[in-house]
């Protein structure tokens, strides 16, 4: 399952410094995953891709109750356009 894969991967979370360091994508990382600095936000980007719900506090949060290869692909297809400027480098 996809969550098995993150846990394997990354057992004590994902730090800036598991990525590449490239111009401006830990900031651009750490922006898009705070709501800051007007580059998107990570949620909404995975509510596009998963669909909605209300979270206990009221807010928009994405569904993702689906652990499967097939929910991983869809998320990396959303990452890849994301980070595409990076991607390249």
């Amino acid at each position: 399952m996809g969550s098995e894969f993150v846990t394997a991967a990354l057992p004590r979370g994902l730090w800036d410094r598991h990525l590449a360091d490239l111009p401006d994508l830990r900031y651009f990382a750490d922006a898009w995953f705070h709501r800051v600095g007007g580059v998107g936000y990570i949620v909404q980007d995975l509510v596009k891709v998963f669909g909605e719900r209300p979270s206990k506090r009221g807010l928009p949060e994405p569904v993702l109750d689906e652990d499967s290869w097939d929910a991983v692909d869809k998320a990396t297809e959303m990452l890849d356009r994301v980070f595409a400027k990076w991607l390249k480098a």
